[in-house]
């Protein structure tokens, strides 16, 4: 019996698979995929024993396979140092890029973010500066990234790339969904329409003071009712004045209704004489002098102080007075409006203050602000401030959402976020309060002070609560990984598109990056994440681990500024010692002298001190391709080496016959051209002697300062920098 299926065959006689693996595991990823009864009794009873153990494992493998399995395609021109970016990589699973420095990788997070475009143009770029996947513009995707200015962000007192100020922490365990920050938004875009109408707001305010200044009618709430507070109210005395005269029962009809006519009269006073009218010059009644005495003597002043100017009578509708007693009181009923609008204004000024410095998890705040008087002159505001107070309401809604949602938050992700930090070895306790009717943003506790508690015990949580934040005592390696872990807390609930992870562990060795790949893997399972390395510590561990489903594995390369991406296999991974050992070998088999002593010294140099004096043989010939005073015969006989030992000692090292012994002539025909850059740099640094810099750089490279076992093979994949690269093609080597 024969099985078919798209991807796989299975036959009963021999019982193998396309690929030659062991029947239990494989044999159920079958099942999953075909949906097939398989027969063969042996395998049956395998699977049923190891069913449990794989099948969540491999469900989500094979939904991959089912569907042909899903690619992202990214592009980017004209970003940086990247004039051209198109490549590949798998959709729903970890990709992994290394490269050197200076090679592009980090402004490819950047790029897709676009992030200041015209600034980071590449130079000399004739074309447009874009960043797609998928073919639609990157910013209509999200795009998470994590860099050196994300863990920056983590551990600073301030977060200016925050809208709403808060640490990105704080959206890890309040704000995930981004609840309150859309709703902080609208409240902000109120805002900004409200201070839109302060240059109006701000003329209303001069008006109201010049007004108050003119009739000195200040005005103040006592005991829930408004008063003119200000004994020299110039209202009081007109009124004052007016209800004297008429308590004297004067004829007041003529200057209680037409005030012009006080004025003709005082005018008129002038020209009595001797009691005697001055036209037809007949003796004026006692009772006629008393009237005229009375209007000459009321204080016209008062009455003048009163006249407005007619753009500001008319815009703040103030009623003027005629010398009556209701156009008095009328007025001040006028001038009573004019004080509750001004001090609304007031308090409108103090609550714009107060929302923009609002922490939108302290108490709650009332965002209706009262100005029905102030809108009486200023109608525009009444629309505004209806639109802030619903979404003001809406912001309130949001935040008891969050405080609700964090509760659970805090109770279910607590315990696994410290589970990562303790795998990490970091030895604090991440602690994060609700309490008082607001969040504190998290406190690491160093495990010292809880030493001797059972944890999550009542003495542990007294001890926490009592502990020191020591967030600030994080060492780099410590920041960067414990931002790591918020950063994927926040992309567990973000759901982005695509995640890049840049360089998320250089502070770290080989095992703790096991373990940070790990968290990746099982903080956003199911995602498409993209993590960039200067080095392939990350690209080995995903080649080891032969079971796990990842993406693109690559190494990137950009001369020209063309960035691309070159595979890695497992097969490029290998001990140095291997690697030169074989390039040695295959050097000597090509007749090239000097590719062949260029390799042997670095396998010397792989093995340290128990073969040094090869290793120094080998070190004098290569020296003295660029130093005359360098003789190696000289070194032999002053040394008092056994060239014909020393050779022996290669040949069985690389299992070869005939390694010659060394003349002058051997180095008179050195050709590069086949060289890899790996063994030209070699060559390079006997030729510089003054530029300290790149000299130190290929001294490190040939004396393997940064690594002894280089786990991605040098000869096939550059770390030179540009600067060794540029030598190398000014000399033509």
């Amino acid at each position: 019996m024969a099985l078919h299926s798209k991807y796989f065959y299975i036959d009963k006689s021999s019982k193998e698979f396309l690929f030659t693996i062991s029947a239990p595991k494989r044999v159920f990823f079958l099942i999953v995929l075909t949906g097939q009864r398989i027969y063969h009794k042996s395998i049956r009873n395998k699977i049923r024993r190891r069913k449990v153990i794989f099948k969540n494992q491999y469900l989500g493998y094979a939904a991959n396979f089912k569907n042909g399995g899903k690619r992202m395609h990214i592009q980017i021109h004209g970003y940086k140092n990247i004039i051209s970016f198109d490549e590949i990589i798998e959709d729903g699973k970890i990709n992994f890029i290394s490269g050197r420095s200076g090679s592009g990788k980090s402004a490819i997070g950047q790029a897709l973010l676009q992030k200041d475009t015209d600034f980071n143009k590449t130079v000399g770029y004739v074309g447009t500066s874009d960043a797609f996947i998928d073919g639609v513009d990157s910013l209509q995707k999200k795009v998470m990234v994590f860099d050196r200015s994300a863990v920056d962000s983590y551990f600073s007192d301030s977060y200016p790339e925050s809208p709403d100020g808060q640490s990105p922490i704080y959206h890890v365990l309040i704000d995930r969904q981004n609840l309150i920050s859309n709703a902080q938004h609208a409240v902000d875009v109120q805002v900004q329409s409200l201070k839109s109408l302060l240059p109006q707001l701000e003329k209303a305010e001069e008006d109201f003071a010049l007004i108050e200044k003119q009739f000195s009618c200040k005005a103040v709430v006592k005991k829930g009712k408004w008063v003119f507070t200000q004994k020299n109210f110039s209202l009081r005395k007109y009124e004052a004045s007016l209800k004297k005269a008429i308590g004297r029962k004067t004829k007041g009809s003529i200057y209680l209704q037409d005030p012009a006519k006080v004025g003709w009269i005082k005018e008129g006073q002038g020209f009595i004489v001797k009691n005697a009218c001055p036209f037809c010059e007949k003796q004026l009644s006692q009772t006629r002098l008393s009237v005229i005495n009375d209007i000459a003597s009321f204080d016209d002043k008062v009455l003048s102080s009163f006249h407005l100017d007619p753009a500001l009578q008319s815009t703040y509708q103030i009623s003027p007075i005629n010398a009556t007693l209701n156009s008095v009181q009328q007025m001040e009923r006028d001038l009573l409006e004019i004080e509750k609008a001004a001090n609304e204004l007031q308090n409108l000024k103090l609550a714009i203050g107060k929302i923009e410095e609002l922490s939108v998890m302290s108490k709650p705040f009332d965002f209706s602000i009262h100005a029905n008087h102030l809108i009486h002159f200023v109608p525009q505001l009444s629309s505004v401030l209806a639109a802030l107070a619903q979404s003001g309401a809406a912001l309130s809604k949001a935040i008891d959402q969050a405080k609700s949602t964090t509760r659970v938050y805090l109770k279910n992700r607590r315990k696994e976020i410290n589970a990562y930090i303790d795998a990490l070895g970091i030895p604090y306790v991440f602690d994060a309060q609700y309490q008082e009717g607001r969040i504190d943003s998290y406190r690491l506790i160093h495990k010292g002070e809880l030493i001797n508690t059972i944890p999550n015990s009542s003495t542990w949580a007294q001890k926490l609560a009592g502990g020191m934040n020591r967030k600030d005592a994080l060492s780099n390696g410590e920041k960067n990984a414990l931002a790591l872990v918020f950063f994927l807390e926040s992309a567990r609930s973000e759901n982005p598109d695509l995640v890049i992870v840049d360089d998320p562990a250089s502070d770290y060795d080989e095992y703790k990056r096991q373990v940070i790949l790990n968290s990746v893997r099982s903080i956003i399972p199911g995602k498409t994440i993209l993590v960039l390395s200067h080095d392939c510590v990350f690209e080995k561990l995903a080649i080891c681990d032969q079971f796990a489903n990842w993406g693109k594995i690559a190494y990137c390369v950009n001369e020209t500024g063309t960035l691309v991406l070159k595979d890695v296999h497992k097969t490029d991974f290998d001990s140095l010692e291997n690697l030169a050992q074989a390039m040695a070998q295959q050097a000597f088999n090509n007749g090239d002298y000097f590719r062949a002593v260029i390799n042997m010294r670095i396998f010397y140099e792989t093995r340290g001190t128990t073969s040094r004096m090869v290793y120094d043989y080998l070190s004098g010939i290569l020296h003295s391709v660029n130093n005359p005073s360098i003789s190696v015969g000289a070194q032999i006989v002053a040394r008092g080496w056994d060239e014909g030992a020393l050779i022996s000692t290669i040949d069985s090292d690389f299992h070869i016959s005939g390694f010659p012994s060394f003349t002058p002539s051997l180095l008179t025909n050195i050709h590069t051209q086949n060289y890899t850059t790996f063994e030209k740099a070699i060559y390079l640094r006997e030729f510089i002697k003054n530029n300290n810099s790149l000299r130190a750089e290929l001294s490190s490279l040939v004396h393997l300062n940064s690594s002894l076992l280089i786990g991605l093979n040098p000869y096939e994949f550059d770390y030179t920098s540009q600067d060794v690269r540029a030598e190398l093609r000014r000399r033509g080597i």
